[in-house]
């Protein structure tokens, strides 16, 4: 080239020949097959190689294009995966994540992470992009939720164009991995074979496919052949010659194209047939059946597992290590596709079937199979053990587990086990006895398979995994495993909600709680844990509260359950919705309304809900959970009904008509007149009629005419009309008096009324005893009438006869609504309170209960004492009177006291075990011996107390207005002496920490100081002026020294020998008015003094005059005392520490909880803790808005309303 010419251009390419559509079609199926598992330059050599079609890599990209076939994901099907994958991660994270496909592909997780580096979005911020992120079209993209193999790490590979197909994936480094068949090698080796489509199972589909071929290193069952076919490729063709030779179809050399892949059944039943008589062509003897065994006892398992697993599981199950599985499955491999026939479905039939033409020795026994995969899950399972995982404290969450730790104790074979041993069981229909491998697994490890399934994340589905037992009792020999199964079945429902956050307390609280009649409370007792030296006597039977549903704000206005029973609505004054899964009890969905929900109802085929909420009507489609109308109302909706048939509504506004709708055009249909500010309306089943009570009479319409056909007059308030389902009954609640003292007492002739539609005349007038009903609901048979009551409670009555058949109780707050379930196999029940439980029903567990005194009668807001040694329990009713001596090693109930008057407002007591003091009514005491039961003397004066001795020896006891006090010998019973000179009655009394002297305080506010020995007064101090002024129980120093007195304005604090006010306090700035001290207590060093206020203590320095510390309590405090160290207070509720060493800058920080030392009560009711740590659950049966608590040092006594008393003894807490 000369200088100033221009370069010459290169020779050009010649040009690539024009192909049609036409001529791809012979080679396309295997362009698709290849692509899964290589390159797309790796197909173009190996399509050219086979079929001697040449096309650039250009034409086959475009040829993929018009195929709608590609690995790449556009921009626009990757925005879809984003939007849904941070949906199901913020807005559901209870939920196992996404899974995405795009035509046929897994999309890698470090895709869908790159796209989102490169787009800037942010992973915990929802992503809503344009509409151009609408879901692509549903035949090339899908996804679904991921296996819980796979939930807890990514094991999703994918391959780009650049990347080969016999390149290694490295593992992300948390998995555990198993040997692995070599991509490429299979890949070959399974076009070489060319084995025809299967058809899969549904279910076992969905397990393998949510996989894929991508992910064959984490679940695929694997062998060594690849290694053998890579060092002797002369061998693995001399079996492919073999192959060819038995008449194996598409086995025709490695470099010959294989058949079309398509085949009927019949051809596939033909080619398995030929398969498995290649296996064993030309083996005789031994060789011959132990081929056939080891094909039985691999490959039938496999195809009988429940769901892919690795080689390591199949190991376990055969009882042999990973090498030898690998080692029999590389002898079959050469013979059988093992990733492609264990989905099979057919080929599985075909093994099981004699009737398909398997040959006779390879025959496998289904059933025979399936229960040795039971036995040996059972002996995986034999080794758990309780605390598997080390948690060691029995507040530990399941969430702190640590996954490392968890992959090693709970290796996969376990985990498989755990979930499939029944599944196992019930496909091979074998019959369970007694004493049989299945009964002593149960015996042994019943709570150890429980533990493991909660730290699995399978709790919820316990029952449904554990039910299906029950189908295979052998009846008449399994008298003993048909108990334990029921006990199970209540035992799981009873601790559910405990045991799936917080599994270690299936050794302590489940235990505790299940009662002493329960077999697993008796064989299972040697596994609660260490911090309960003795398990609570707990008599009553299993709680029928299977679940308590938290998660409203406010309190619950309405329950409803779907017409499927799969669905429960409830709503409450948060105005806010929740839709629960009947089958895990997990909240689905929150609707958001615009005011207080008052009413939630389903209609009849559950489409959709009616959310009722002040003066709006919501109609929300279950399907979407989208609002599809709304009504408005220009007052307050009343009272709402639906029809039956979900075509009418019915409702009534404040001091408004009642008037019936059309649902679905929202057409006034009828105004009924004669009515005003209607209270409650309901529809019968057949729609025909309608029920209305306006606080009055009872009118019922006909709903097609809008015509009144019978008016029932009621001279009482009446309300919560609810008809029968059979339509047969009408039911409603009458109230005597609305305007009483106490709304919520109710009255005697309180009532139900049950109106026979057929007779015309009252079929039933039920008196629940003051306990006021603001709820019904009848049973779909209408045999059982539920109501809910004012009084926290739920009675279940007999329609037909009046009886109470059960009471239900567990709620802390009044009751505002009951529903039925369907089949009403459960109960739910809405309260104040905010929760939501839900009561298993069960005819067997009834009983009968004629009268039953609830909330506002019998034993309820109790009171309970622990003695000073701690030996001794008492308990009291605030109503009853009744009082209970217990003893606190054993539980058992030693003495039952009745008094006088039906009520006890306070009880403790002395310094010896043997007396206890209580106040049956302001001014009246009894002192009772715990160990006779007998009273030993009853103090009557008004606003008067009584005082032991330290030694517990002297009693001083006031004499009812006479001014004077006597002195008794408690142990003689004889009077020592009587004090006299007071000028007004005596209020309070104290005696001196020496038995020297006592203190009287007079209603005139003079304190008078006697010494007891010489019976003279010694001095007379003037705490307060005024004559109204209300005085406190005064307390003397240690030394007797120093007195503290304490009136409505202030403390002072007395020289005693000088009689002159040393300090004078005043109420804290938060006191607006005046104050009430119950008590008061000085320190050992006389430096600090505690005054008691109900449920506050006030902390003082007696020198400064000071308020140190104010310590709230969530309980009502009766005792308080320092310890001698003076850096702890002991009160009822445990040990308190007092650091008063940091300075507070303002009022507020005064203001402190009290940080307890050893064991407390949670603020909430529901734990036991020590410290910080949370130690042993409460059941909410035993949580009360009045809870009876004592603790001291290790032993805490919890009284809930009935007439037992929890007693803990726990390990020592080595407080002081």
């Amino acid at each position: 080239m000369g200088p100033g010419q221009p370069p010459s251009r290169p020779p050009r390419a010649p040009k690539s020949r024009t192909l049609r559509e036409g001529d791809w079609d012979e080679v396309k199926p295997y362009i698709i097959q290849y692509l899964k598992t290589r390159t797309l330059c790796a197909v173009i050599n190996d399509i050219e190689t086979q079929f001697g079609f040449i096309a650039t890599e250009r034409q086959y990209k475009s040829a993929l294009k018009r195929w709608k076939i590609g690995k790449n994901v556009t921009r626009q099907e990757m925005k879809a995966i984003v939007r849904k994958q941070q949906f199901r991660n913020l807005a559901e994270p209870e939920q196992r994540p996404l899974t995405f496909r795009v035509r046929g592909e897994i999309v890698a997780k470090r895709k869908i992470d790159r796209f989102m580096r490169q787009e800037g979005i942010n992973h915990d911020v929802l992503y809503c992009p344009s509409s151009g992120a609408s879901t692509p079209n549903s035949d090339e993209f899908s996804c679904q939720t991921a296996p819980e193999t796979l939930a807890a790490i990514d094991t999703t590979l994918s391959y780009s164009d650049d990347v080969a197909a016999t390149q290694q994936v490295e593992p992300p480094a948390m998995a555990v991995r198993e040997p692995s068949l070599d991509l490429a090698t299979h890949g070959v080796l399974s076009a070489t074979l060319s084995l025809p489509p299967v058809h899969h199972d549904p279910v076992r589909t969905d397990l393998w496919s949510s996989v894929g071929d991508t992910t064959l290193d984490d679940i695929q069952i694997s062998s060594r052949v690849c290694h053998d076919v890579r060092q002797d490729n002369r061998g693995s063709h001399q079996r492919l010659l073999m192959m060819d030779a038995a008449g194996v179809p598409g086995s025709r050399g490695l470099h010959n194209p294989p058949a079309a892949p398509e085949a009927s059944d019949n051809e596939r039943l033909a080619f398995y047939q030929r398969v498995l008589e290649s296996l064993v062509a030309g083996k005789t003897g031994q060789e011959r059946t132990r081929l056939v065994q080891e094909f039985q006892d691999v490959i039938g398992l496999i195809t009988l597992l429940a769901e892919p697993v690795g080689i390591s599981l199949v190991a376990d199950l055969l009882n042999c290590t990973s090498v030898a599985i690998s080692d029999k499955l590389a002898a079959l491999h050469p013979a059988i596709d093992v990733h492609s026939f264990i989905a099979d479905d057919l080929f599985r039939n075909f093994l099981s079937d004699q009737g398909r033409g398997v040959p006779a020795e390879f025959w496998l026994d289904e059933q025979l199979h399936h229960r040795k995969i039971a036995s040996r899950c059972l002996t995986l399972l034999s080794r758990l053990q309780r605390d598997i995982c080390d948690l060691n404290n029995p507040g530990s969450r399941r969430r702190d587990v640590d996954e490392q730790q968890l992959e090693r104790r709970l290796p996969p074979s376990v985990r498989y086990a755990c979930l499939h041993w029944i599944h196992h069981l019930v496909r091979g229909k074998a019959q369970v006895r007694d004493g049989d491998e299945t009964h002593t697994f149960l015996q042994n490890h019943f709570l150890h398979w429980l533990e493991a399934l909660c730290l699995l994340g399978q709790a919820s589905k316990i029952l449904d995994i554990f039910r299906p037992l029950r189908l295979l009792i052998k009846s008449g020999y399994s008298i003993e495993l048909t108990s334990f199964i029921s006990d199970a079945e209540s035992f799981i429902s009873n601790c559910i909600s405990i045991i799936e956050a917080y599994p270690l307390q299936l050794y302590s609280s489940a235990i505790v709680f299940c009662g002493e009649s329960s077999s697993i409370r008796r064989l299972f007792a040697h596994e609660v844990l260490s911090v309960l030296a003795r398990l609570p006597r707990v008599g009553r039977p299993w709680n029928p509260c299977i679940r308590t549903l938290n998660g409203h704000e406010k309190r619950t206005s309405s329950v409803s359950f779907s017409h499927d029973s799969r669905l429960l609505a409830t709503g409450s004054y948060d105005k806010t919705v929740k839709i629960w899964d009947t089958a895990t009890w997990k909240c689905l969905r929150t609707l958001v309304v615009r005011s207080l929900v008052a009413t939630v109802i389903f209609s009849h085929d559950s489409s959709f809900l009616v959310v009722v909420a002040d003066r709006n009507v919501d109609v929300w489609h279950t399907a979407t959970w989208r609002r599809a109308q709304s009504w408005g109302s220009e007052s307050e909706v009343r009272c709402f009904a639906l029809s039956h048939n979900s075509r009418l509504f019915a409702w009534s506004e404040t001091y408004g008509t009642i008037e019936i709708k059309d649902v679905l055009t929202g057409r006034l249909l009828h105004i009924l007149t004669g009515t005003k500010d209607s209270h409650s309306v309901v529809f019968s089943h057949d729609s025909t009629l309608l029920a209305s009570c306006d606080g009055g009479d009872i009118k019922i319409w006909h709903t097609e005419s809008g015509q009144c056909i019978q008016t029932l007059e009621s001279t009482r308030y009446s309300h919560s009309i609810i008809f029968s389902h059979d339509s047969r009954m009408l039911a409603w609640v009458e109230w005597t008096d609305t305007e009483c003292d106490d709304f919520f007492d109710g009255d005697d002739d309180d009532c139900i009324r049950i109106w026979d539609m057929v007779a015309f005349e009252f079929l039933q007038i039920i008196k629940p005893n003051q306990s006021r009903p603001v709820s019904l609901v009848f049973s779909h048979d209408s045999s059982i009438l539920a109501s809910a009551s004012l009084d926290s409670t739920v009675r279940l009555w007999d329609a037909s006869t009046g009886q109470c058949l059960q009471v239900y109780t567990g709620h802390s707050g009044f009751m505002q609504s009951v529903a039925f379930s369907h089949d009403s196999s459960w109960l739910a029940s809405g309260s104040f309170d905010d929760t939501v439980k839900i009561w298993d029903v069960k005819p067997e567990t009834y009983q009968i209960q004629p009268q039953y005194a609830g909330w506002n009668k019998g034993d309820a807001d109790p009171l309970v004492s622990l003695s000073p040694d701690t030996e001794l329990v008492a308990s009291a009713s605030l109503q009853s009177g009744s009082i209970r001596i217990w003893n606190a090693t054993t539980g058992e109930c030693l003495q039952r006291i009745r008094q006088q008057f039906a009520s006890t407002n306070w009880i403790c007591f002395s310094q010896s075990p043997y007396l206890l003091v209580a106040e049956c009514r302001p001014g009246i005491h009894n002192i009772w011996h715990t160990t006779t039961g007998t009273c030993i003397q009853t103090v009557v004066s008004a606003h008067t107390s009584v005082s032991f001795s330290h030694n517990s020896q002297l009693l001083a006891l006031p004499v009812k207005s006479s001014g004077s006090l006597d002195i008794w010998h408690v142990a003689t019973g004889l009077l020592l002496d009587t004090l006299h000179d007071c000028q007004d009655d005596i209020a309070q009394t104290m005696i001196s920490y020496d038995s020297r002297l006592v203190a009287c305080v007079s209603k005139s506010g003079t304190i008078h100081i006697w010494n007891i020995a010489r019976g003279e007064l010694t001095r007379r101090l003037e705490v307060c002026l005024s004559n109204d002024c209300e005085m406190s129980s005064p307390a003397f120093s240690d030394d007797s020294q120093l007195l503290a007195s304490a009136c409505l304005c202030s403390i002072k604090i007395w020289d005693i020998e000088s009689g002159r006010c040393l300090q004078t306090m005043r109420p804290p700035f938060r006191y607006t008015t005046s104050w009430n001290i119950a008590s008061l207590t000085i320190s050992r060093n006389s430096k600090l003094l505690a005054s008691l206020d109900h449920q506050t203590v006030n902390i003082w320095a007696i020198e400064t005059g000071y308020c140190l510390r104010t310590l709230s309590f969530d309980y009502r405090i009766y005792k308080v005392s320092f310890d001698p160290t003076s850096r702890f207070i002991h009160t009822n509720l445990g040990v308190v520490a007092l650091d008063l060493s940091l300075t507070t800058e303002t009022a507020d920080e005064m203001i402190q909880r009290p940080r307890f030392q050893g064991y407390w009560l949670s603020s909430d009711q529901s734990w036991v803790m020590h410290g910080s740590d949370k130690v042993l659950w409460l059941h909410p049966h035993y949580r009360r808005r009045k809870l009876g608590v004592a603790i001291e040092g290790s032993t805490v006594a919890i009284s809930s309303g009935s007439e037992e008393v929890l007693i803990f003894q726990l390990a020592d807490c080595g407080i002081v």
